[in-house]
């Protein structure tokens, strides 16, 4: 089995899937922008190889790097970061190289969370109950919040969303 995992090293535990692919005999095969010589040594020794790409979000230079591991190991089986920001990214791949996982097509309804209510609801899955607000003012009655802002960060918490966010609205996008 051959599973591409891109950006093994961060966040810095994530090679441990790696770890446990290779011990199970797979062919763990990282893509990543860190030289190698920069890697933890966990991280390098979770790993049958290594293609360092400069830029990451280089699709091309991607597909360049998963042709090289086929050519060198044969089809690959598998491809997955387990980390949201790389989804679009995978399932482009996964269309590229006829690999089985969420395609280009589905990543919408993984990201906005309003369309995977409807995919589990279609599904029979229970779903808690919500809404897309647009606004400020559409939640206002909705959220509670404890308004830790740092920059454009809004954590959440038990006092009124309002009385929290009411301060920093020029940088809270909501939707």
């Amino acid at each position: 089995m051959n599973v591409v995992f891109i950006s093994p090293h961060f966040p810095p535990q994530y090679h441990r899937f790696c770890l446990e692919l290779k011990r199970l005999g797979a062919n763990a095969l990282g893509i990543g922008d860190a030289p190698y010589d920069v890697l933890p040594e966990g991280v390098r020794e979770s790993l049958t190889e290594y293609y360092r790409l400069p830029v990451m979000e280089d699709t091309d230079a991607l597909v360049r790097a998963c042709g090289y591991f086929t050519h060198r190991y044969g089809k690959i089986d598998r491809i997955d970061s387990l980390n949201e920001y790389w989804l679009s990214i995978e399932a482009g791949l996964r269309d590229d190289f006829n690999v089985f996982g969420v395609r280009a097509a589905q990543v919408g309804a993984i990201r906005q969370k309003s369309r995977m209510k409807t995919v589990f609801r279609a599904a029979g899955v229970p779903v808690a109950p919500g809404a897309v607000a647009r606004t400020v003012l559409q939640s206002t009655g909705n959220f509670r919040c404890r308004a830790v802002a740092s920059g454009a960060m809004v954590t959440f918490c038990s006092t009124s969303f309002w009385r929290c966010c009411n301060r920093i609205c020029s940088c809270l996008t909501v939707a």
